[in-house]
């Protein structure tokens, strides 16, 4: 994604949870739905993806709960700060950039998802596509879901 050199580091506000990934992420994204702002106690949460398999936990585990039918969510049991969201069909997660060791390296580069839910006063003039909530997609991820084909999450 670009010059910054793995591995990337981050964890928690009480460093009871640490991770690294061996790879950078290969995008960084806004979402705007009404679970990433309630996940980040804000009005949007901030997403840098991840391969699943370039991704470990270097200190503690996070709890994590399934935060809708197709996505669960880790945060630290001991001082709340979110961790990541991961689609439970997919092996990649998207950790929250605030929770990086050098989120300034990790600006958004892709869109705004869910952009037909980002509050009217917010107002973010930085050229990226705005991409409304995407209802076909969605329940493609609630087929596979349903189907089994599940992907275990970070160990």
């Amino acid at each position: 994604m670009g010059d910054n050199a793995a591995p990337v580091t981050g964890g928690c506000l009480c460093g009871a949870i640490r991770y690294e990934s061996s790879e950078e992420p290969y995008a960084v994204a806004y979402c705007h739905c009404n679970s990433c702002k309630k996940a980040s106690g804000g009005v949007f949460g901030v997403g840098a993806f991840l391969r699943g398999g370039a991704f470990r936990f270097t200190k503690g585990n996070p709890k994590v709960y399934q935060s809708s039918e197709v996505a669960e969510r880790a945060f630290c049991g001991e001082c709340g700060s979110p961790i990541y969201m991961r689609y439970l069909h997919d092996k990649d997660l998207a950790v929250q950039v605030g929770s990086l060791d050098h989120p300034e390296k990790w600006p958004p580069n892709l869109y705004h998802y869910c952009s037909d839910s980002m509050v009217p006063w917010l107002k973010i003039d930085d050229g990226l596509r705005r991409k409304p909530f995407d209802a076909v997609n969605h329940q493609k991820i609630v087929d596979i879901v349903r189907s089994g084909r599940l992907q275990p999450g970070p160990a």
